[in-house]
């Protein structure tokens, strides 16, 4: 079966550029990652090797040349990284005096920046701060509810975010890339500022994710500032300001970029033709209202859709694998920040391995079509990206949909319990409520894609401990199986010997 993928040169090094970026850092020869299970990494210890740290609190302070994975409820990070740093908690805090000589990729309630990343930022969050003497060298890419940069804070290359409110103090060297309702612009961008921001003029209620988590959890989390854009005297923008928006907010731009403002609609203004007037009740509605129609029939859809599609899945999974689903959401419940971490690695893995896996299979295929002169090359690729293509598609099954089932019926059994004085029996009923409100909570604007990601790596962690249980204990049995063989043959009595 020939693949259906066909990718340009373009597409091949956006590719390799990303596997680049994911892998940049990791250039030191090691030999086994190491696991700290107490979560401290004193000032003076070296770490020369990857190193994993797990625990509620994790501080770490020495030098690492390695990559470090770190997974907590309050993550620190106050010495040196060579290589890229994976930290997933309720708060990370990338402190002053902290070198991280590779990228971050941090998922948090808050994340805090004062240190240098000489690579890449790619996170998404609630909130994240750079503060002053934060430092970027090359991008940022952020999704979640706050951005916000300090005075003194830097991005040497480009910024990509879509958040709900962005209050830029900082530097940008290159191009500002936002999607926003509320944008305020004071520090210096080095080409061109591309914003697509809401008018100035809606309407919104009061809210913020912190309304939901704890103090502890609040670091660096702005006050929700009012919707439009607002583009300060002291902005510096080197090339051209564009902004869409559904209404002309010059007024609000105070500054002369060297590049001009270029205003655009997101849908082009209606006007009447002709000389009939239209009085003021039968007037069309604005584009603005018909693209807020368009957004809800378009996330009721989509909502839909998902819901139907776990539904039916859910339905087969009780049906088919009822054990199995029950174990995962046991260990998805008692391993939570296990599971986290784990998802995430095999998420990282699974989409890097098969990249990896079909260059593999092209050199392989190519030094076999030299060999035998095409005669076994066919046959080869035939099967090899056959087999990769039925891996991939089980894969992205389990991304897509398994490890949400597994999360929604945890929610759904926790729920039941709590609200029945009787233990409850049926998994259906579970199911169709944790599938219902995780549907629910995916869907909520600007956070909803966070919470969906959340879902995910713990559901595939989950799910990846269950078989490594399943693993062992299968070696367990096989060795345990050798002594009675040889007890049977041996001395009544006599010990087996390994």
């Amino acid at each position: 079966m020939k693949s259906n993928y066909r990718f340009s040169w373009l597409q091949w090094g956006v590719l390799f550029s990303l596997l680049l970026i994911l892998v940049s850092g990791v250039v030191y020869p090691v030999q086994a990652a190491e696991f700290d299970n107490d979560g401290f990494v004193g000032s003076d210890e070296v770490i020369n090797d990857d190193l994993f740290l797990n625990s509620s609190t994790v501080q770490m302070n020495g030098t690492v040349n390695g990559i470090l994975v770190a997974n907590g409820e309050t993550i620190t990070i106050n010495g040196t990284v060579h290589g890229d740093v994976f930290a997933f908690g309720a708060v990370v805090d990338i402190a002053k005096d902290a070198v991280i000589d590779g990228n971050l990729f941090a998922g948090a309630a808050s994340v805090t920046v004062s240190g240098k990343v000489t690579g890449s930022i790619a996170s998404g969050s609630s909130s994240i701060y750079l503060e002053n003497d934060a430092s970027v060298g090359k991008n940022m890419y952020y999704g979640g509810y706050s951005l916000q940069t300090d005075q003194e804070a830097s991005i040497e290359r480009d910024l990509f975010a879509g958040v709900y409110q962005a209050i830029l103090n900082g530097s940008i060297g290159r191009d500002a890339n936002i999607g926003a309702g509320a944008i305020e612009l004071n520090g210096a961008i080095g080409r061109n500022a591309s914003l697509d921001v809401a008018s100035s003029s809606e309407q919104v209620m009061f809210f913020s994710p912190a309304q939901f988590m704890p103090p502890q959890y609040q670091v660096g989390m702005s006050e929700m500032i009012q919707p439009g854009l607002r583009v300060a005297e002291s902005a510096q923008i080197a090339g051209k300001l564009i902004y869409t928006s559904p209404e002309n907010q010059q007024g609000q731009i105070e500054t002369q970029p060297q590049g001009g403002v270029v205003f655009q609609t997101p849908v082009p203004d209606e006007k009447s033709t002709g000389t009939t007037t239209v009085s003021e009740t039968e007037k069309p509605s604005s584009p603005w209202a018909n693209r807020v129609g368009r957004t809800a029939l378009r996330w009721i859809k989509n909502g839909a859709r998902n819901l139907i599609s776990l539904l039916i899945l859910g339905g087969i999974a009780i049906w088919l694998i009822p054990s199995l689903l029950v174990k995962a959401s046991k260990k998805a419940g008692e391993e939570t920040l296990p599971a986290a971490g784990y998802g995430f690695l095999a998420w990282l893995i699974g989409y890097i391995g098969v990249f990896i896996a079909g260059l593999v299979i092209l050199s392989v295929g190519l030094f076999l079509s030299l060999v035998t002169i095409g005669g076994l090359s066919k046959a080869f690729f035939g099967i090899s990206f056959s087999g990769l293509g039925l891996a991939f598609s089980v894969f992205l099954l389990m991304v897509s949909y398994g490890s949400k089932l597994v999360v929604a019926y945890l929610a759904g059994d926790w729920m039941l319990n709590k609200l029945s004085s009787k233990p409850v029996e049926s998994k259906i009923w579970p199911m169709v409520l944790g599938v219902f409100v995780y549907t629910l909570l995916r869907s909520i604007p600007f956070i909803g894609w966070l919470f969906g990601a959340v879902v995910t790596v713990i559901g595939l962690g989950a799910m990846w401990l269950v078989y490594q249980n399943w693993r062992n204990s299968s070696k367990e049995g096989k060795e345990g199986g050798e002594p009675e063989v040889v007890t049977t043959l041996s001395e009544p009595g006599e010990e087996p010997v390994e």
